[in-house]
């Protein structure tokens, strides 16, 4: 089949989330025989069939329009999302138009709102309102454009219940859903050698995936395991100077090991080398670090928010937590830290991880353009 994913950003000028489980599909497809292309933005010109237009997601929508004629040369367009509307609409219109399939991997509008500023423990979290009001306005645009590029498919496809129910409401129950999957394992990373700590952090920095809590959740689990350390993974201190005041002023600094932003095939050592993988997140679809670090064999503790709870089975591989709860969070950990049988947590949690492949991903996309391609 000929298949044309269009995605608003694509490893590697942008590395994470959507971009990554497009990249790990386009290269099933092509493993499969396919012919899989992929259109996106940036600049890296190395890989033939994957066409950048414009150079960043904001301007993905107009500048897909440059390549409208690409709509007649392929059996399915499978669009990440609605951001590219003006090149789906077009392909639309044609007289012998291919199929048109529209995966969501969050819902805009929740996406927005986890960026409000909160209280937790009487501190203030986040930055100031009207920030988060242009981000909100942000997200409501993309939320219409997604609904409306949802009208346009011929089929939508949910990477969670989670984020089916928070888009369709009710009728979500009975949405497609395909889970993302995970590639196979970097074998030579399994060598390399990672100071083991008690708690792992992996992600970006910000109001969304609550950073800033970090410091009260290694407060509580060193209430009970006094040497506890923490490690993260995906950004440097440095450029989140809240942040680092806060272990500072804890006087954690000498706590903390920060390994700077990476790509996700260089992770692997460091799920290895922890307790537990603390993902405090105030919306999630379905975090693709609660996938690796089952893998690895590493049990997680993260808010209930989005769809962990569909990959997190409680007190088996790890532990749900209520939103903003620090203190409940670390309680868990500690918790994971002190158990002689977190082992076979870890065990469990690898069991799960076998269901989370990208095989098959791709095995159930593959079946949904073949389900797609005979109506034409």
């Amino acid at each position: 089949m000929r298949i044309l994913q269009v995605v608003s950003y694509f490893p590697p000028d942008r590395v994470g989330g959507v971009g990554e489980v497009a990249a790990h599909l386009h290269a099933g497809l092509v493993a499969q025989g396919h012919d899989s292309k992929v259109l996106t933005t940036g600049h890296t010109r190395s890989d033939q069939r994957v066409t950048r237009v414009g150079r960043s997601p904001a301007t993905f929508g107009l500048s897909s329009l440059r390549r409208w004629k690409l709509a007649a040369d392929f059996d399915v367009i499978h669009a990440h999302h609605g951001e590219a509307l003006p090149f789906l609409a077009i392909a639309r219109l044609r007289r012998s138009r291919p199929r048109i399939l529209v995966t969501m991997h969050v819902d805009n509008r929740k996406l927005g709102d986890s960026y409000r500023p909160v209280v937790v423990d009487g501190e203030r979290i986040g930055g100031g309102w009207g920030a988060w009001v242009q981000r909100r306005v942000k997200s409501r645009l993309k939320a219409l454009l997604d609904s409306v590029a949802m009208s346009l498919a011929d089929e939508v496809t949910f990477i969670s219940r989670s984020t089916a129910v928070d888009v369709l409401g009710g009728r979500g129950r009975d949405a497609i859903v395909i889970y993302n999957g995970l590639p196979e394992r970097n074998a030579t990373s399994d060598q390399a050698d990672v100071e083991p700590v008690e708690l792992l952090y992996v992600g970006t920095a910000g109001i969304r995936k609550r950073t800033d809590l970090l410091p009260a959740v290694l407060t509580a689990v060193r209430r009970r395991h006094r040497t506890a350390r923490l490690r993260i993974v995906g950004f440097d201190l440095e450029d989140q100077p809240h942040l680092a005041g806060k272990l500072a002023e804890a006087g954690f600094r000498d706590r903390v090991i920060c390994e700077g932003a990476m790509t996700s095939d260089r992770v692997e050592p460091f799920y290895r080398a922890a307790s537990v993988l603390v993902v405090p997140s105030a919306y999630e679809g379905l975090p693709m670090v609660i996938m690796e670090a089952f893998r690895a064999g590493l049990p997680v503790v993260a808010t209930d928010v989005g769809g962990a709870s569909e990959i997190i089975e409680e007190g088996v591989n790890g532990f749900l937590v209520h939103l903003d709860d620090p203190d409940a969070m670390g309680k868990r950990c500690a918790e994971i830290v002190a158990d002689p049988d977190s082992v076979g947590m870890g065990l469990a949690a690898r069991r799960t991880a076998d269901g989370f492949t990208t095989a098959r991903q791709l095995d159930a996309y593959v079946f949904v353009y073949r389900e797609l391609v005979p109506l034409r």
